[in-house]
């Protein structure tokens, strides 16, 4: 991963960076990367202030995420990450929570269902924005992102589309069974992180050892083994 520290419209030359301008110029005028001064204008609609530090970041697939620091009025420092290409904001995190100008949950709830019919099975605060996941009539998920204070979607995500392509617990055990010999003390399904689903099972051995693992919900293939 390659990181290039900016000044908020400022390009430094020096050294090795140079090629490293190149490589962002290119991605600029190929569409893959909007020109900073175009992020910093959206950043600053949504968050008001003065821009104190930018980074860009290139990750996997040539994608470009830029970090922006902004400091409020009142002095709150605010972490922003953008993506590079189409500006959406992929997260933002304050110094200090102040929940005086957010919305109620059950509004924001009403206006993701509004979009997605559904039943809501998660709502969770993170990174300055409510998560909320609906899973709809037709089994699908979706994973709306919404800004508590001025109440807009600001990301969606069908990361669970595939959820009925998971593979059965008891298909899964069958074949995980055969590696691990013993008994099947816990089995759940659980969700990651990044949105995926995988199965957690506790499995004793006929000499009393008790190994956890995380299986691929999708592909049946152990992810994580800890040992007891």
């Amino acid at each position: 991963m390659k990181r290039w520290i900016l000044l908020p419209l400022l390009w430094l030359a020096t050294g090795a960076l140079a090629d490293d301008q190149t490589a962002v110029r290119r991605a600029v005028e190929e569409g893959r990367l909007r020109p900073l001064t175009e992020i910093i204008a959206l950043v600053q609609a949504r968050y008001p202030g003065r821009v104190v530090d930018v980074d860009l970041e290139r990750r996997g697939g040539g994608r470009y995420v830029y970090e922006i620091e902004i400091l409020d009025e009142h002095r709150r420092k605010h972490e922003i990450k953008v993506d590079g290409a189409s500006g959406t904001v992929l997260e933002s995190e304050a110094e200090g929570v102040d929940a005086s100008h957010f919305h109620a949950l059950p509004v924001l709830l009403d206006r993701v269902l509004a979009r997605h019919p559904g039943h809501v099975i998660d709502a969770e605060f993170e990174h300055g924005l409510y998560r909320i996941e609906v899973v709809r009539a037709d089994g699908t998920h979706v994973q709306a992102s919404v800004d508590p204070v001025d109440g807009s979607i600001v990301r969606e995500d069908e990361r669970n589309a595939h959820f009925g392509r998971m593979l059965p617990m008891a298909r899964v055990l069958e074949a995980l069974l055969l590696r691990y010999p013993g008994t099947v003390l816990e089995g759940e399904l659980e969700r990651g992180s990044d949105g995926d689903y995988y199965y957690e099972f506790e499995i004793q051995s006929q000499d009393e050892e008790t190994v956890t693992l995380h299986v691929d919900a999708l592909s049946g293939e152990v992810l994580r083994e800890e040992e007891d």
